[in-house]
């Protein structure tokens, strides 16, 4: 309100001066000095000063508009704050053919329909292998905490502030494109290329309340593991190591630096 003032009062101030300097100088120009012509410079002037109004008007209408919308941004980035979970990995489990993840949430806002996806890299073949996803779940009276995976049901969500170890059955694609299998399957078919080694990247996604986001994922950082006949989820895990290569983000494309992102609406 107060830059609307002063907008307007620059605007009726400038219009006034602008006015009088012009009536001046036409009347000095005009060879008549009578009546007729003081109305017509009248008119003139008052033309003047309207469209000078008009244009204070639409500056004032022009910075109340960026007001509001500044006021929207800042009350959509407080929504999204209010409503957003922020996942925090504690440990990674196995069992068997399950991935056993145990996380919190530190966010204001639940998580749900959480799953697990993996993601394979072969460096020197650039060979690109992901899973569809698998669900997350835990049993409706352990408030999440330390199910055995084999007792899973079908809650998959976090709370805010909950802590939860979740469990799901890991499936993934053979590289000849038959379906979806047992992740042994898909070792055995690299190994029958010859590969020795392959990079591989949890993500676990969910979703939320806020609106102006899609799916949250959350990638771990990279891992790699030797190729293995049989190898299966368990093995992976207490097998695999901790890899730090940074470029590999530029040139794998189902790889992503550790961290949190949301899908683009």
């Amino acid at each position: 309100m107060q830059r609307d003032r002063i907008v307007m009062t620059v605007a009726v101030i400038g219009a006034a001066v602008f006015l009088l300097l012009a009536l001046v100088f036409l009347y000095s120009l005009s060879p008549y000095a009578d009546t007729s012509n003081n109305l017509q410079l009248l008119s003139i002037g008052l033309s003047f000063v309207t469209s000078v109004l008009l244009i204070g008007v639409y500056g004032v209408l022009a910075v109340r508009q960026g007001s509001q919308n500044e006021l929207q941004k800042g009350q959509q980035r407080l929504m999204e704050a209010s409503h957003e979970p922020i996942l925090q990995v504690l440990d990674i489990d196995s069992y068997g053919q399950f991935l056993w993840p145990k996380m919190r949430n530190i966010g204001n806002g639940p998580m749900r329909d959480m799953g697990i996806r993996l993601h394979f890299y072969v460096e020197d073949q650039n060979i690109t292998v992901d899973s569809e996803g698998d669900s997350l779940t835990h049993s409706a009276d352990s408030d999440a905490v330390d199910v055995p995976a084999g007792e899973a049901a079908e809650i998959g969500s976090l709370s805010p502030g909950q802590v939860g170890k979740l469990a799901a059955a890991i499936r993934t694609p053979r590289l000849d494109g038959e379906g979806e299998s047992r992740l042994g399957y898909l070792m055995n078919d690299l190994d029958d290329r010859d590969i020795k080694e392959v990079v591989y990247q949890i993500e676990i996604y969910y979703d939320h309340l806020m609106r102006t986001k899609n799916t949250g994922r959350h990638f771990l950082k990279l891992r790699k593991v030797e190729v293995q006949r049989h190898l299966g989820v368990d093995s992976i895990i207490r097998h695999g190591e901790e890899y730090t290569k940074p470029e590999l983000f530029d040139v794998a494309p189902n790889l992503r630096g550790p961290g949190t992102y949301y899908d683009d609406t």
